[in-house]
């Protein structure tokens, strides 16, 4: 009998624990699988739209990486695999046949024997947060279709005509990877393999996945035109309405159902407003926040070759900006802006500017009443000057 047994090695990422005891009598030493993730991929997200380095006005600074995280997609260092044996049918349900995982693997390198015949293996990045926590909740209830959302929480917030109610804002996800590779076939023909390895007298197969970014990385700024210091402060609620609650992590798609998104944002004072500078101003205020999100309804996962325009199934759901400001004198109040063309424009990730000429802002002039909430019916306003309300 033929002593040299084939096995499998894909390239993915460390070595792990749990594996599929083989039919036959393979050899006991596992056989090399290489899967490297490559990491530069992640960063061709921001060569969507180029333009951020140009409109991207609002300072970074140290106080805003330590309190949310620099402006980059970080590199994963650990990963939980999945691998569906399916014996000799291949695309049949995972429920029938056999799932090995999942099980985490660090780095990007990792060692398994195969079964001979068919195997689909799903991929993705784990969360490495300071804290130790996370708002990303992966379900794999439905092995076919492992998804992923975050949960939402209540909050009080003013709505136009129907005012202080509590409503759902769903908390932002953290960025992770994901890759699904169908149709592995682990075959008994040599020519299949990549090479013989000597010392494990095994066959051996590479096979490189790289993982595309699930969550997308949009920078939010207010240009204050002409405030003189009557803004303050920025004390509640900033979300942006018409955003995925889920994403699929097997195929990268998110889902059709809509959530408002709720992010914490900052002002600055006297900054330089870059293009965004009128003549007669020598520095402008600027509201500036980083949102994550699995990113519009119906939509296809990011890749290199897709535009960048949204291509979705829900192209009629709107995004508006809800911000809440303070005024100097006590008051506060939630405005609201269309935002639907720009995240339309710039589907995985970009920029979202938003121009306020404080001069022609309706300020509240009423104090703001016990409870909180300045009680008056808030302005309504849209980036494209069209009046739409918020529907959360």
């Amino acid at each position: 009998m033929y002593s040299r047994i084939l096995c499998l090695a894909i390239i993915v990422l460390t070595m792990a624990s749990c594996r599929i005891e083989p039919p036959l009598n393979l050899p006991s030493e596992d056989v090399v699988i290489e899967n490297p993730i490559i990491v530069n991929e992640l960063e061709i997200i921001w060569d969507i739209d180029i333009s951020w380095k140009i409109d991207w006005v609002y300072q970074w600074d140290d106080e805003d990486s330590a309190n949310w995280g620099a402006i980059a997609y970080p590199e994963p260092t650990r990963f939980n695999v999945y691998r569906f044996f399916l014996g000799d049918i291949p695309g049949i349900s995972h429920a029938l046949g056999k799932t090995d995982g999942p099980f985490e693997i660090r780095g990007n390198r990792f060692e398994r024997k195969y079964n001979f015949g068919w195997y689909d293996i799903l991929i993705y990045s784990l969360i490495d947060s300071p804290d130790f926590t996370q708002n990303l909740i992966v379900d794999d209830s439905d092995l076919d279709d492992v998804i992923a959302y975050t949960h939402s929480r209540s909050v009080r917030m003013y709505r136009p005509r129907a005012g202080l109610s509590s409503v759902p804002l769903y908390n932002q996800p953290e960025i992770f990877y994901s890759t699904f590779s169908p149709d592995i076939h682990i075959t008994h023909n040599v020519e299949d393999y990549d090479y013989y390895d000597e010392e494990r007298q095994a066959w051996v197969k590479k096979i490189e996945s790289v993982l595309n970014p699930l969550v997308y990385i949009y920078l939010v700024q207010v240009i204050l035109h002409h405030n003189d210091g009557r803004v303050t402060k920025i004390p509640e609620v900033c979300a942006i309405d018409g955003l995925a609650d889920k994403t699929s992590v097997t195929f990268g798609n998110t889902s059709e159902n809509d959530v408002s998104v709720n992010f914490p944002m900052r002002l600055k004072q006297a900054l330089d407003g870059g293009k965004w500078m009128k003549p007669d101003e020598k520095a402008v205020d600027i509201i500036g926040g980083k949102l994550t999100t699995f990113g519009l309804c119906g939509m296809p996962p990011w890749a290199r070759s897709r535009a960048a325009a949204y291509a979705g199934s829900r192209s009629e759901v709107k995004n508006n900006f809800a911000l809440n400001m303070q005024f100097a004198n006590g008051t506060d109040s939630t405005y609201y802006f269309n935002v639907t063309d720009q995240f339309q424009r710039q589907s995985h990730g970009g920029v979202i500017t938003v121009e306020i000429d404080v001069d022609t802002l309706k300020i509240p002039v009423n104090p703001t009443p016990p409870g909180g909430g300045s009680g008056f019916d808030p302005y309504v306003a849209e980036y494209d000057t069209i009046v739409h309300e918020f529907n959360m």
